[in-house]
C-alpha cells in the first residue's frame, strides 16, 4: 500500500461555511508539514455529502511523501489521545485551529492509508475509546475509484449512508474491474467507531463481492416462506405478543 494520501473528514451536520473552513485549516496543516520543493499535493477525492477530502502526493521522491503521511498520522494520534504535539511551530498552530474546529462539528477525523484518528467536540475520542478493528464486511455502493499511484475507493455504507475509505494492497487491482457504481460487499480489516459501530475504513481487503440489485417487488416473494399449518399461531397474535413483551 502506497503511503501517499492524506484524508480529512468532518462528521455530523456540516454547514458549507464549516466545510470551507475545515478544508482551509487542513490545507494549512499540510502546507506546514510539506517541504517547499519535492512534493505537490493534488485533490484526489472530494465527498461534499460526507465532508471528506483526500489529497494524493505527486513526487519523484515517494519517501518524502511517506514521511509527511507518517507525521500527519502522528498528529492525529496526539490529538485523539491528548498527547504532546511533536511538530514545528507552524504545524502546531494549524493543529490548534483544527482542534478548535472539532468543537463546532460532531467530530474531525485525520486518516492515512494505515491509520485513522478521531477528535470530537470536547477534543477527545468520540467514544472515549480507540476505534474497534476486526475482520468483517460492509455492504454499500462503490462511488469513487482512484489509481493514481495507489488504489483507494469509497464505499457508501448502506446502513449509515456514510463514505467508508477502502484501501487496496498492491496486486489487488483485478478486484476493481467493472465495480464503479456497483452495490458490493467489501470484506477485510474494518475500523469502526467504538461508540456507534459506524464503519470508517477497510484495509487488508480480502474480497469484493458484487451484489445483484433487488428487483421491484422482490419482497413479495417472501410470502409463504414459512408455510402455515393448522394449529400454528396467527401472525397477528405473534406480533401482538412480541410487542407486548
Amino acid at each position: 500500500m502506497a503511503d501517499d494520501t492524506l484524508t480529512f473528514a468532518m462528521g455530523g451536520r456540516v454547514e458549507i461555511g464549516q466545510f470551507q473552513e475545515g478544508i482551509t485549516r487542513f490545507q494549512r496543516l499540510v502546507a506546514a508539514l510539506t517541504p517547499r520543493k519535492g512534493v505537490k499535493w493534488i485533490v484526489d477525492d472530494l465527498q461534499a455529502g460526507s465532508a471528506v477530502i483526500t489529497l494524493r502526493a505527486e513526487t519523484e521522491a515517494p519517501e518524502k511523501a511517506a514521511e509527511i503521511v507518517e507525521a500527519y498520522g502522528s498528529i492525529g494520534k496526539a490529538l485523539e489521545r491528548s498527547e504532546p504535539l511533536r511538530c514545528n511551530k507552524r504545524a502546531r498552530k494549524a493543529v490548534e485551529a483544527i482542534k478548535d474546529l472539532a468543537g463546532t462539528v460532531e467530530y474531525v477525523r485525520l486518516e492515512t492509508p494505515s491509520v485513522e484518528y478521531t477528535v470530537s467536540r470536547n477534543g477527545q475520542v468520540v467514544s472515549g475509546r480507540a476505534p474497534l478493528v476486526s475482520i468483517g464486511a460492509v455492504t454499500g455502493q462503490i462511488q469513487t475509484l482512484s489509481n493514481r499511484g495507489g488504489l483507494k475507493f469509497n464505499l457508501y455504507d448502506s446502513v449509515h449512508d456514510k463514505a467508508v475509505s477502502c484501501y487496496l494492497q498492491p496486486g489487488q487491482e483485478e478486484l476493481m474491474r467493472k465495480v464503479w457504481g456497483q452495490r458490493a460487499r467489501v470484506s477485510g480489516k474494518v475500523s469502526r467507531d467504538a461508540n456507534l459501530g459506524i464503519p470508517m475504513a477497510i484495509r487488508q481487503i480480502l474480497n469484493i463481492e458484487i451484489l445483484e440489485e433487488p428487483s421491484p417487488g422482490a419482497y413479495q416473494r417472501a410470502k409463504g416462506a414459512v408455510p402455515w399449518q393448522p394449529g400454528y399461531e396467527e401472525p397477528e397474535a405473534v406480533i401482538r405478543r412480541l410487542r407486548d413483551g
